[in-house]
């Protein structure tokens, strides 16, 4: 019984050693986390927001990615800065130069003077993070100096609203639920190794608290910055200039892709890569680089980031046949701007019923591409009015094809809704043309209702 005594207090104590252990390599550790993590204060003169320090405000945070004074951090946190100062881990202070920056993924990198090694980060693979993956989230919140927070990888591959800025959705962001507050921005997002696989930038508040989801860039995406920004003062993209949007379930059933997922290309610019090697608007994308598209697939991403100036293949499938095309990938070195358009009026127009969809149309008329601002060269069947089935059709549409099958004017649609009700077909894909939004074309997916047969 001594002996069995002594073993189990010989256990305990090790026990407590070891958990002691532990607790001081995770608070060595974080202080580590802590080292190469920057506060960012802004001087705008434009401002009249610069309260605190005489004037200026901590607007966020960022870190070290190289020993001799280079810092990234978030294009929104200094863009449109006077003077940007840096505070170091030991309170140091440095004016630092503006780099480059890029406001569509919203990275920024800053360089100050200093005569002595400061610590950096180590990037971890992005890719490699799966969801539920611990990390901290390390910055500079409301301006109290550096602090850490806990959670995990809530998500991959997420997109923002539109409403949320300039971020372009070529940014697969990671979703996160460790607490982050105004302050957070730029700071990194580490891993219990203690690599970076995220730089904090957007958290969804309801305007009193946070309320646990933020997002962060990708550190595959971020290196890539890095090393942009430092050579060219900007990121340099790819391009095969298209213009795609993601098919959901319904849609891809009814064109017959089965269990492979695509994306209709709505767009192709004149004398493109795309163009060149014989990609045509209404394609159904596939495949891109030899990597098929999938549910979770960010096609944005993918075209952004493609090899420059090499030539990929790129599988579309037209007219239900799927066909190869080789692509010398350019680069784009400015964003495209968007102009919207003004809904034309839309009066009562003379239009047919078409039973087996909730639409009457109207055959195209040089009047009606006036009206409704539709280009010459465009074919199909003008939308002149619309039923009480919801839809995201409206009056001044133009139905472009059905089920990938072209259509001029309503005879051509009549006998194509013929042919695929008389097979019993579940449900039918619309190619729509939609001057007043973007992207202007889109799949409309319609599910079919048969009259039961009296017995």
């Amino acid at each position: 019984m001594w002996l069995i005594n002594k073993i189990l207090a010989v256990s305990a104590v090790c026990c407590i050693f070891c958990a002691n252990a532990d607790i001081l390599s995770a608070k060595n550790r974080v202080a580590r986390l802590m080292d190469p993590v920057v506060g960012i204060v802004v001087v705008d003169s434009n401002s009249s927001d610069n309260s605190d320090n005489n004037g200026d405000k901590v607007d966020g945070s960022g870190f070290i990615v190289d020993e001799t004074g280079f810092i990234l951090t978030n294009c929104h946190v200094v863009d449109g800065a006077d003077r940007i100062e840096v505070v170091i881990h030991d309170g140091s202070k440095y004016i630092a130069k503006l780099v480059g920056k890029d406001s569509r993924s919203d990275t920024a990198l800053l360089k100050i003077d200093v005569d002595r090694k400061l610590p950096t980060v180590t990037f971890a693979n992005s890719d490699n993070i799966d969801v539920t993956t611990p990390v901290y989230a390390v910055g500079n919140p409301f301006g109290f100096g550096t602090s850490v927070t806990a959670g995990i990888i809530s998500s991959k591959v997420r997109n923002l609203p539109s409403q949320m800025g300039d971020i372009k959705n070529d940014v697969p962001f990671l979703q996160t639920d460790a607490a982050i507050n105004y302050g957070n921005s730029g700071g990194p997002l580490y891993t219990y190794d203690g690599e970076v696989v995220g730089m904090v930038t957007v958290f969804v508040s309801d305007g009193m608290q946070n309320t646990g989801i933020s997002f962060a860039i990708p550190s595959n995406l971020l290196q890539k910055a890095v090393t942009q920004l430092r050579n060219f003062g900007k990121l340099r993209r790819s391009w095969v200039g298209i213009t795609a949007v993601p098919l959901d379930r319904d849609v891809e059933s009814a064109l017959g892709l089965g269990k492979r997922c695509g994306y209709a290309i709505v767009a192709v610019e004149k004398a493109s890569p795309a163009d060149l090697a014989g990609i045509q608007e209404d394609d159904i994308l596939l495949s891109i680089n030899n990597e098929d598209i999938e549910e979770n697939t960010n096609v944005d991403y993918m075209l952004a980031n493609l090899p420059l100036d090499k030539v990929i293949p790129m599988v579309v499938m037209r007219s239900g046949h799927e066909m190869n095309f080789n692509v010398r990938v350019g680069i784009k070195e400015e964003d495209d701007s968007i102009v919207s358009q003004e809904s034309a009026p839309k009066k009562e127009i003379a239009y047919q019923k078409i039973d087996s969809i909730p639409v009457g149309v109207a055959d195209l008329t040089s009047d009606l591409r006036k009206r409704f601002g539709i280009p010459s060269q465009l074919e199909g069947v003008m939308i002149a009015n619309v039923g009480k089935r919801p839809s995201e059709m409206s009056i001044g549409n133009v139905i472009l094809r059905v089920n990938q099958k072209k259509i001029s004017n309503v005879t051509d649609l009549i006998n194509e809704m013929g042919s695929i009700t008389s097979s019993k077909a579940a449900k039918v894909a619309l190619y729509v043309y939609d001057p007043n939004r973007q992207p202007q074309r889109f799949y409309v997916v319609f599910r079919l209702m048969y009259a039961t047969p009296k017995k």
